[in-house]
């Protein structure tokens, strides 16, 4: 059961480039023997639909986000979350999936987004409208997560100012 969810829709990409495809799909009625005309709106048409919602959710053992339907889902383990703050995109990094030097960003407005270092070296950016209410939340679920017994076995530590003792 999910501790937080939240869906950030993207009301720019909705009326810039929906308004965009209208007008283009009045240029298509005009003059329906332009192949490039379609060519433009096909992409556009896909950035709408797959790329205007983002939702966020953190349940007791993922932090997961996915655009729209569910298309370009990513969970990440709470185990695996090494570090994470809050920060801010900026406009040349854009909207969608992009590679940036700070990381992968998934983002669909604004620039509020809550930067994730997995304990792998994976830094991934995910943009809210909400970017404290996340950390809040999954600062709450990172200090309720379920750790497996061990049994005794000192687990190693990826951060070298921990000490993990094993259970006795």
């Amino acid at each position: 059961m999910p501790h937080y969810r939240h869906t950030q829709i993207g009301y720019l990409i909705f009326f810039v480039i929906g308004g965009v495809a209208v007008l283009i799909t009045r240029l298509i009625h005009w003059h329906p023997e332009s192949l490039i005309l379609y060519v433009v709106l096909a992409p556009m048409l896909f950035a709408v639909f797959f790329f205007s919602t983002l939702t966020v959710q953190i349940d007791d053992e993922y932090l997961s986000f996915w655009f729209n339907i569910g298309w370009f889902r990513r969970d990440i383990a709470l185990a695996a979350i090494q570090h994470y703050f809050v920060s801010k995109s900026s406009v040349l990094e854009g909207w969608g999936i992009r590679f940036t030097f700070m990381g992968k960003l998934y983002n669909v407005s604004g620039f509020g987004c809550l930067d994730v270092l997995t304990k792998g070296g994976e830094r991934i950016r995910i943009g809210t409208d909400e970017p404290e209410v996340l950390r809040r939340h999954l600062a709450y679920a990172l200090a309720h997560v379920k750790v497996p017994d061990t049994k005794g076995i000192a687990i190693p530590s990826l951060d070298p100012f921990s000490i993990r003792r094993p259970n006795a």
